[in-house]
């Protein structure tokens, strides 16, 4: 890929970066994650919440159901900031895309399947959501999106004019929209971002790989579901279709997820879950970010510091929503991100 600048030499971003490095020692560590896990009731974690940036917000909301206001406004807190620090807004930007995408999918599901799912959008993008609704609803009013949701929407209607299942729309959509992260990054000119989504997109394609065979899905479906510019070509990875699964970890052994393979299928085949490949998934993507806490001048501590943030967020999600189901703190913490644990 051509570059436009090497890792960590844009000095334009020395304040951003500055800025950056005092905030990452307010996120929270695995052993604050831990204790939160471990508060045994919603009124401890809510008390231990109140230790951290989050206090904040609590005070806005009257019930304990409506975590997903804290988690928004703390969310769109960073997003204002990273529009406010950077000097690539395209590349910034490409986090707050995939909030247009989801909410394009949203918005398709609705339609499609005629019942309202209003809890289900994401107000962070760059488009309205209301806009993305009313483009889906009239497709003659889908001029007003930006080109890359105007083909993922041509994409999908084109193919099925009648109601698809929701997973072929998952498919196209999230094909569109690798595809423009990684029109973006290119034309940019961003190493440390575009290895992070040919890291995602690998990852992407192994997990669907043995999830779909593990449900006994079609060859035909998992070739459509590949996503293209990771480091592993797609007709390699359709090859692996048809080996017997324990034989796959042998055929990656050549690629830096050997070992998630590995782990992650005997953990599959005992245990019948995918929560080992989803935490050693999540630590993988870490492991990467973690070049930008060396790099003192460029974007990419920002793009870390993002991904970071967004991992975060998902974490104290998943104990909001098992405290308040009666989730036992050690299931709790078996579920707690990668990147934490």
């Amino acid at each position: 890929m051509e570059a436009q600048w090497e890792y960590g030499d844009d000095v334009g971003y020395a304040y951003a970066v500055g800025r950056i490095r005092a905030l990452e020692t307010r996120l929270l560590t695995g052993e604050r994650i831990a204790r939160l896990a471990e508060a045994g009731s919603i009124d401890e974690f809510l008390r231990l919440l109140g230790e951290t940036q989050y206090a904040e917000f609590l005070s806005k909301v009257s019930s304990p159901w409506e975590y997903e206001t804290i988690l928004g406004e703390e969310m769109e807190g960073v997003v204002k900031l990273m529009g406010d620090l950077s000097r690539d807004p395209a590349l910034t930007d490409i986090f707050r895309l995939r909030y247009d995408f989801h909410n394009l999918k949203v918005a398709l599901k609705e339609n499609y399947g005629g019942e309202p799912m209003d809890s289900a959008y994401i107000t962070l993008g760059t488009i309205p959501v209301e806009r993305v609704r009313e483009s889906v609803r009239e497709k003659e009013g889908a001029v007003v999106l930006p080109s890359h949701l105007r083909a993922a929407l041509a994409s999908v209607t084109g193919v099925f004019p009648e109601t698809p299942a929701p997973k072929w729309i998952d498919v196209i959509v999230d094909r569109a929209m690798f595809r423009t992260f990684v029109s973006i990054v290119k034309r940019e000119g961003c190493p440390f971002l575009y290895g992070l989504l040919q890291g995602e997109i690998d990852l992407i394609n192994i997990l669907s790989l043995f999830r779909i065979r593990w449900a006994n899905g079609e060859k035909s479906f998992f070739q459509e579901a590949l996503l293209e510019d990771g480091t592993i070509s797609t007709d390699f990875m359709s090859s692996l279709f048809g080996e017997n699964l324990d034989a796959v970890p042998a055929r990656l052994s050549h690629t830096p997820y050997v070992l998630m393979v590995t782990e992650g299928l005997a953990h599959l085949q005992t245990q019948e879950s995918f929560l080992l490949f989803e935490k050693m998934r999540e630590a993988f993507l870490f492991n990467y970010i973690r070049r930008a806490d060396l790099i003192a001048f460029g974007i990419e501590p920002l793009i870390a510091y993002l991904y970071k943030k967004e991992s975060e967020i998902r974490t104290i999600r998943t104990i909001f929503v098992g405290l308040l189901n009666n989730v036992p703190a050690e299931t709790l913490k078996e579920r707690m991100s990668g990147g934490f644990f």
